[in-house]
Order: structure tokens, then C-alpha cells, then sequence
């Protein structure tokens, strides 16, 4: 939790790429969170491109939490 009070997990450890960051929110939903930071101009994706066309949780994005 930050100063904010919001509850999020930083994925991934320590492997880390340049312009990339997979974050997890407690208690919230994917899909609200897609609008509303697309309201406010940032670009994300609530699943793994290697997923698309499936609503699960990727396999890569459970490897890296």
C-alpha cells in the first residue's frame, strides 16, 4: 500500500523491462480500472497479448506474480 492508501502488488520481481510494468490491484476490477485510466489518457491492458482471445488469467501473467 502507498501513502494514497491503494492496495497494489508490482509484478514481476526483479526482472524488470524498459516502458513496462504489470501491477495488481486488490479488490478491483480489471475492466473498471481499463476505463477510467483510459479516460485520463493511459494506454493498458488488463491481460498478456500471448492471451487475447482468452478471459482467464494468462499463464505468463500467473508465472510472473
Amino acid at each position: 500500500m502507498n501513502e494514497s492508501g491503494i492496495h497494489y502488488v508490482r509484478n514481476g520481481g526483479d526482472y524488470i523491462l524498459p516502458g513496462l510494468v504489470s501491477l495488481s490491484f486488490m479488490n478491483q476490477s480489471g475492466e473498471t480500472l481499463l476505463h477510467r485510466l483510459d479516460l485520463k489518457g493511459i494506454a493498458i491492458s488488463t491481460g498478456a497479448a500471448c492471451n487475447g482471445d482468452n478471459d482467464e488469467i494468462s499463464h505468463v501473467l500467473k508465472a510472473i506474480s
